[in-house]
């Protein structure tokens, strides 16, 4: 599977992980409903993903059998829609998911751009020239 493809399945897999958890359900059951279309290893990324779109587990309702329980954020989910909604021209054709994987590369390489410019800060001219002495 390509990385593109792959990064779609994910999305496509975050996407019907967040839906399902609208009414709550158990880490075992989201196993078993897309265990025909996803590995394990690929349903764990896929909650790992929905985790920054608003899906919180809920540690009292953990189950020794389900496992973690998880439940949807409504504030996070609803803003993370509104975001969606606005960055995508109405014109757009594109699905959902398609939408939501082009979030997560720009959250990347927010992400990337962030711990750079951390890095340059970190780095003083002084630093640079205490190494350059040595």
């Amino acid at each position: 599977m390509s990385s593109d493809l792959a990064s779609l399945h994910e999305v496509q897999l975050s996407q019907r992980i967040l839906e399902m958890a609208t009414a709550g359900v158990y880490r075992e059951s989201l196993f078993e409903a897309l265990g025909d279309v996803a590995s394990k290893r690929q349903v764990r990324s896929a909650i790992a993903t929905a985790k920054q779109f608003g899906l919180r587990s809920d540690p009292t309702l953990r189950d020794s059998e389900l496992g973690t329980y998880y439940q949807v954020d409504p504030q996070r989910y609803q803003s993370f829609q509104a975001l969606l909604a606005a960055s995508i021209s109405p014109l757009d054709r594109e699905d959902v998911a398609t939408r939501l994987r082009r979030l997560t590369e720009l959250d990347r390489l927010e992400a990337l751009a962030v711990r750079h410019v951390g890095d340059v800060i970190a780095r003083s001219p002084a630093d640079e020239l205490v190494r350059h002495r040595c």
